[in-house]
């Protein structure tokens, strides 16, 4: 259905409300490829915010941490948002607790 949206179309702003949610849900699914895919798709800075966040989750899945922690950072730069920042916060407890 959402693919849809980005498919039948020609709204930017709609089609990138879609996959900011395609994402989540590829994200759900463990589809971690098809959602970094979706995400790099998204185009224009009004979602760079939610893009980051997602990301950052997507790579937190993955196992990539650093990168995780990148987009987390990218995330925040372009807004505050406390719960981005409670899992910047969580993720460097991870990284610390597998460096000792």
């Amino acid at each position: 259905m959402l693919q849809q949206v980005v498919a039948s179309t020609t709204d930017a702003t709609l089609q990138n409300v879609a996959r900011v949610r395609l994402a989540r849900t590829q994200l759900q699914l463990t589809q971690y490829g098809e959602a970094i895919a979706t995400l790099n798709a998204i185009t224009g800075t009004a979602f760079i915010a939610q893009q980051e966040a997602i990301r950052g989750d997507v790579l937190v899945a993955q196992g990539d941490l650093s990168a995780a922690r990148d987009a987390f950072v990218r995330s925040l730069a372009a807004q505050d948002d406390q719960s981005v920042q409670m899992r910047l916060d969580d993720l460097a407890n991870l990284m610390a607790s597998n460096a000792s």
